[in-house]
């Protein structure tokens, strides 16, 4: 695969930006694999999956304690 840079547009998300847009690659996946099932395949047309293949899966509140940031930021203007 020949090197190539990274443009959204390229990715299958609804997000209008990406961290890595102009970045040089010289791999992409050949698969994607979901439960089993192929649902990406570089060779055969990219998406090859069933529309609504796909599971939302929610997710409650995060159970971490927080940012180490904030902490450190609550500790420093303590000491002032």
């Amino acid at each position: 695969m020949e090197p190539f840079q990274l443009k959204n547009e390229m990715l299958h998300h609804s997000i209008d930006y990406t961290p890595y847009e102009g970045r040089t690659f010289s791999q992409w996946p050949r698969y994607t694999i979901l439960r089993g099932k192929v649902v990406y395949d570089r060779e055969n047309g990219g998406v090859v999956g069933e529309k609504g293949y796909g599971e939302f899966v929610h997710r409650d509140k995060s159970s971490l304690a927080g940012s180490r940031f904030q902490e450190d930021c609550a500790t420093r203007l303590e000491a002032f």
